[in-house]
């Protein structure tokens, strides 16, 4: 028998189909059916009296849109739909009914032939229900009456969106059986093949492709158990229909994510995780709204939900095309199986929107898509074992190979042992005799620096020139910290404290100091309060404030300053300074503090520091309770800071100010006076000479003094005293601006 469906027009709600019903041949009802809006009329009313109707309705159709009394009807709402049937007499016939959203009662000749739900007008009155129900009916006339009530007050969509097939009783019959057991075979493949899958993926957890194909196997028996025949409700009769709709729902949304992240897993390269996870990410807030709104608004989904399907679909027509491209095996398999896939899809799209008269056929699509999709795994699969078989071979052959390296190894590797033990004998007595050498290195450097201190305290004592007393006082202070560093490295620093005003200390440190920032150009502001008494080792703090003014100086330009300010911080006080220099980079602020490390060895041309000064000021400022740090901006400036702990009988208010600025010139180079031409001449050529070497280099700049400078001239002299003066402190700056000005006047 053929099961062929054609069309029966409808026109003014009569269906002529006398002498052409065929055994085996189906009809579709399509036309215009007579349409009483917001009213259940029953077939006895329609005898007694005759209702005006609102006009007709297609079917199969949406009331949705429809005009009733010139205004537009939602899809909430109940009707009744009155048609005819012309039909040969003494026959029995059978109509198979789909969707009618959501209840519905159907009469033939006056009889109710089938019921879904419960009818009524209004939503406290009214069941949806989605069994598909089959109904059988003998025609006695020539003219057979159907009258349809249908209420809806759940779903956006009302009114008999399906189309409702008409043929001979036990044609409509085999069709139901073919129906349900197609429906309950695809069922079946699909639940095989999630546990099938499921079972590989317990047995071997690393490839995740079976789990996600399984999972994606389980919604499609989601999606086959609410739609199409609505089998759900054979295994769960009493089932709620909004449970059943949210299930579909589901089942629709989170389709697409899982077979795209079925994609990822077998071609990760070419898929995009950010786009796996935006998808999971849409398909999750959809899901919210099924689960939140009531079916009124969550119904509305499926309209906008359609266009992601698209693009993701469109996005895995990309990857398998890529994947070809890129000569992927098996991708020419699931690009195929995919198209077909799509093309169900496109059909399901329009027939959902009333675009086409066809059917869901997303159970067939979905079962050719995985067939293939399992047709590639199980070549993946057959492809592993054969690997499999190939690689034991080959393993028993590399396990035989391997027990003969093995006994060749085992005897190289104890001759090996004895001889790594004899290194490592020798390495002892190295280490042995590089302890003892480093001992020795460190009492000798120990005793010659002690040895120093005696004769530089004899040249600060002695000597009345202001050079030779700045430079002593460097020497010493970094004898006294090779010394204190090296005595306290590994020990706690022993401190002779006492109650003392800061002010003297300072004062002691800035004098120290001066003769240095006279020579660099550079003012000494103090606004330390000289009132503030605190409980130190005054000797080795002096030495702190020294240390970090030396190193503000030698960073900070000519002609600026260097500040000295203090603030209470949480009993202690923090004492701050501030300089103009370059800067230090805050990431290398636990290397400064470390013994000889220090931060751009060559900064502004210097000669490389010892890294020893904050190593000291670091040791002696925790031994005194406190913290040091810096804050540093590049090109702007540092500010050193330290803190110290108040003396309990310091009362705060009792803090005053003591701002002191020791100023300095402005330091400025004039051209020297010149007696002759020739005189100027070689005056050029030193400089020429002078700018190609650097500012440490004072035997070479000397030299060149002595050997090529015009001799007798005071002008030139007082010139060259002045540009010593920024060599015997090391001023790169001053040494390097004086040379250049000099240069530029010449010229």
């Amino acid at each position: 028998m053929s099961n062929k469906k054609t069309l029966a027009t409808i026109k003014d709600g009569v269906c002529s189909l006398k002498g052409e019903m065929e055994p085996g041949k189906f009809y579709g009802m399509n036309g215009n059916v007579e349409f009483y809006w917001n009213r259940l009329i029953s077939p006895n009313e329609f005898k007694i009296s005759a209702p005006q109707k609102d006009g007709y309705l297609k079917i199969p159709g949406l009331w949705n849109g429809k005009e009733v009394n010139g205004k537009k009807i939602g899809g909430q709402g109940c009707a009744t739909l009155r048609f005819w049937l012309n039909l040969d007499r003494n026959k029995s016939y059978g109509l198979k009914i789909r969707e009618l959203d959501c209840s519905y009662r159907i009469f033939i000749d006056g009889m109710l032939k089938a019921e879904c739900g419960k009818v009524g007008k209004s939503e406290e009155h009214t069941e949806p229900s989605w069994h598909r129900r089959e109904l059988y009916f003998y025609t006695c006339n020539s003219l057979t009456e159907v009258v349809i009530q249908i209420s809806n007050f759940q779903h956006w969509k009302g009114g008999p969106e399906d189309t409702m097939i008409l043929g001979q009783a036990t044609d409509v019959v085999d069709l139901k059986q073919k129906v349900v057991g197609s429906n309950f075979f695809i069922l079946g493949v699909f639940l095989v093949m999630a546990l099938y899958h499921l079972v590989l993926y317990l047995y071997r957890r690393k490839d995740k492709s079976s789990l996600v194909f399984s999972i994606m196997c389980c919604i499609i028996t989601i999606r086959l158990l609410t739609t199409g025949e609505k089998l759900i409700f054979l295994f769960f009769p009493q089932l709620d229909w909004l449970v059943a709709v949210k299930f579909e729902y589901f089942s629709y949304i989170l389709a697409g994510p899982v077979f795209l992240h079925f994609i990822e897993q077998i071609y990760p390269t070419l898929t995009s995780s950010k786009i796996l996870k935006v998808c999971y990410g849409v398909a999750a807030f959809f899901v919210a709204i099924v689960l939140i709104l009531p079916s009124t608004y969550f119904t509305y989904t499926p309209i906008a939900y359609q266009f992601i399907l698209l693009v993701e679909g469109g996005y895995v027509f990309y990857i398998l095309l890529m994947a070809i491209y890129c000569r992927y095996s098996n991708s020419l398999v699931l690009l195929l199986g995919y198209c077909f896939l799509f093309a169900v899809m496109m059909n399901d799209i329009l027939f959902y929107n009333g675009m086409v008269d066809t059917s869901f056929l997303m159970p067939l699509g979905l079962f050719v898509m995985v067939f293939s999709q399992a047709f590639v795994l199980s070549k993946k699969a057959s492809v592993a074992f054969y690997d499999v078989e190939i690689l034991s071979r080959k393993l028993q052959q590399y396990n035989k190979e391997l027990e003969d390296v093995v006994e060749e190894r085992t005897q190289s590797i104890s001759f090996q042992k004895q001889e790594i033990e004899s290194k490592a004998e020798e390495l002892k007595r190295v280490n042995e005799k590089l302890v003892k050498v480093d001992r020795l290195k460190n009492a000798l450097t120990a005793m010659i620096v002690h040895d120093l201190k005696n004769p530089l305290n004899m040249v600060l004592n002695y000597s009345n020139d202001a050079k030779i007393t700045s430079a002593g006082q460097q020497m010493l202070s970094l004898v006294q910290n090779i010394l204190d560093i090296q005595k306290y490295e590994n020990d706690k620093m022993m401190l002779n404290r006492h109650n003392i005003l800061i002010g003297t200390v300072v004062e002691k440190s800035l004098s120290s100091v001066s003769y240095f920032a006279a020579q660099h150009g550079i003012s000494l502001v103090n606004k330390i309060a000289a009132n503030i008494e605190l409980d130190i080792d005054a000797d080795v703090v002096e030495r702190i404030f020294t240390n970090l003014l030396t190193n503000a100086l030698k960073y900070t330009p000519m002609n600026s300053e260097v500040v000295l300010s203090c603030a209470i911080d949480d009993g202690n006080i923090r004492f701050f300074i501030t300089d103009k220099g370059p800067g230090i980079p805050m990431d290398k602020g636990e290397l400064i503090f470390e013994k000889y490390g220090s931060y751009n060895e060559q900064m502004l041309g210097r000669v490389k520091p010892t890294g020893l000064g904050l190593t000291f000021c670091k040791m002696a400022v925790e031994a005194h309770g406190g913290t040091i740090g810096f804050e540093s901006e590049m090109g702007k400036g540092t500010q050193m800071w330290f803190t110290l702990p108040l003396s309990s009988n310091q009362k705060l208010e009792e803090l005053e100010p003591n701002i002191s600025e020791e100023s300095v010139p402005n330091v400025s180079y004039e051209l020297p006076t010149f007696q002759s031409d020739e005189e100027k001449v070689a005056f050029q050529k030193v400089i020429s000479s002078l700018l190609e070497i650097e500012v440490y280099k004072a035997s070479r700049i000397r030299k060149v003094l002595s050997n090529e400078m015009p001799k007798g001239n005071p002008s030139i002299m007082e010139w060259i005293d002045t540009l010593l003066s920024s060599v015997w402190t090391g001023n790169e700056q001053r040494y390097t601006q004086q040379l250049k000005a000099t240069a530029q006047l010449l010229h």
